[in-house]
């Protein structure tokens, strides 16, 4: 009875690794952390029911998963302390939710940050007209691509490389080159669907060619409803040629009313090679059931030609 009790602990976890062979199997990857943590449980439960020598096999397994825990949810650590002379960029990440009231204050945080570049979800026509107020301040360049009922978005106070706007429409990802001082980089805002059943790695097989044309160096970020570890965010990793960047940020929910509340790190940043990441975290909650993601990206004005 214990050896199938021990299977069954096991199951979810093991699912979550074998999402290339299908998506619903993707789904369970999500959990991870929460699959890991509770086999570590059992497994330290197992060595005190067990006896004699056994119970140190079950108690030495339960350290290397948890080393393998450790890893998973361990902090960022800076790639790159950029010199005084480095082009950065500060951008901002953030699904701010259709039903979001506080976009002014988003706005304002924008302002304050000297933010760069920001990349939206979830952005609805009304908060689009607010949202273009911020070109008095600074951010001409904006663009707006449907998605279903909302829209993904890409705001900047450098300007656009004329022409190179693309709107995946209905598909979850608007694009565009920006020049940063003399320097381009391609910005993409993505949003991608809830996982199995409801069609996530099939969007991610249809985004395909738009991420392959992307040209470095290459910033992607978005609400990908999808852990960092996932097959479908290394799907979009492997077509666009970029990683993400390291280290765990709960990004939803934020509303303890949510039963249960299972926070999850399913808003990510990915980067090309030729960019560091210099500062990435969790910014302050505005209004969205989302936290927004706030960082400092380092450019190689070598590699951006």
């Amino acid at each position: 009875m214990l050896n199938l009790t021990t299977l069954l602990a096991a199951l979810p976890l093991v699912l979550g690794y074998l999402g290339a062979l299908h998506p619903a199997l993707d789904s369970f990857s999500h959990f991870r952390i929460y699959a890991l943590g509770g086999w570590i449980v059992w497994l330290i439960v197992r060595g005190l029911l067990a006896v004699g020598r056994a119970r140190y096999g079950w108690w030495m397994s339960a350290v290397l998963f948890g080393v393998s825990l450790g890893m998973m949810v361990r902090p960022f650590a800076p790639e790159s302390a950029p010199g005084s002379a480095a082009r950065t960029l500060t951008h901002l990440q953030y699904n701010i939710n259709l039903h979001n009231p506080r976009i002014d204050t988003i706005a304002r945080y924008i302002l304050d940050h000297r933010v760069d570049v920001v990349t939206l979800q979830e952005v609805t026509h009304a908060q689009e007209r607010s949202l273009r107020a911020l070109a008095a301040a600074g951010y001409r360049w904006q663009a707006y691509c449907m998605r279903r009922t909302t829209q993904e978005a890409i705001i900047s106070r450098h300007p656009f490389v004329s022409g190179s706007v693309r709107c995946e429409t209905h598909e979850g990802l608007v694009s565009a080159r920006i020049r940063v001082g003399g320097t381009p980089i391609t910005v993409a805002s993505v949003h991608l669907f809830l996982p199995f059943p409801y069609g996530q790695q099939a969007q991610v097989e249809r985004l395909r060619g738009a991420l392959a044309v992307l040209r470095p160096p290459v910033l992607i970020a978005g609400d990908f409803n999808a852990a960092p570890w996932s097959h479908t965010v290394e799907m979009v990793a492997q077509a666009s040629r970029t990683r993400v960047v390291p280290g765990l940020r709960m990004t939803i929910p934020t509303d303890l009313r949510l039963i249960p509340h299972v926070p999850l790190p399913i808003d990510q940043v990915l980067v090309s090679p030729d960019l560091e990441v210099a500062r990435i975290a969790v910014a302050p909650h505005m209004g969205s059931d989302h936290w927004p993601l706030i960082d400092r990206i380092v450019i190689d004005a070598s590699a951006s030609r």
